[in-house]
């Protein structure tokens, strides 16, 4: 069964959610996305993206 999840926020705690969702096996990382105002913020995430496959959207 595959589980599309959207995480509104891609702060300390959406980051922190979506590794959980992963480790857990809950859900892939290529059926999640994580949103963002400010994408720039995002970079430590996107060293993970690589292998993590998470897609990240500004708003």
């Amino acid at each position: 069964m595959s589980r599309n999840i959207t995480i509104i926020g891609g702060g300390n705690l959406g980051i922190a959610i979506a590794e959980g969702l992963i480790d857990s096996k809950y859900s892939k990382a290529s059926n999640i996305t994580i949103t963002r105002r400010n994408v720039s913020l995002l970079n430590d995430l996107k060293k993970k993206v690589a292998w993590w496959k998470v897609k990240i959207l500004r708003l």
